[in-house]
């Protein structure tokens, strides 16, 4: 697994939560997508091949977009405060390569007028 991501996203150093000692990262493959989570001592990766994808959203605000991975199996990925543009090409990547699995498409893109209060899980 040391091949090079087709896109690599960041939170934004800007405004991401205090705790967060290294902005979290979503890494775009061929043939899946990696969540990074760092930690003080260690860095916490997720692993999600595009079969095991159920949907992708992404929440745009005024600057910036929050952006959701949930899996077949109940888990997800979620990372907030990345650039909307960054947000829009991860949504169109998955897409992509989603169609080339045969797996169902469900993707949602909402703007910061149309949003419903957000999960528990979410607010963090």
């Amino acid at each position: 697994m040391g091949e090079k991501p087709i896109l690599e996203i960041k939170q934004s150093e800007v405004t991401r939560d205090t705790a967060d000692i290294r902005p979290k990262r979503l890494l775009i493959f061929e043939d899946r997508v990696e969540f990074k989570d760092p930690s003080l001592f260690k860095t916490k990766t997720q692993t999600v091949r595009y079969e095991q994808i159920a949907q992708v959203s992404a929440k745009l605000g005024w600057l910036f977009a929050d952006f959701s991975i949930e899996n077949r199996g109940g888990g997800h990925i979620y990372i907030k405060n990345i650039s909307k543009r960054d947000a829009k090409r991860a949504q169109e990547l998955i897409n992509e390569r989603l169609r080339k699995t045969g797996a169902p498409v469900v993707a949602e893109s909402v703007t910061e007028a149309e949003l419903v209060p957000v999960a528990p899980e979410f607010s963090t």
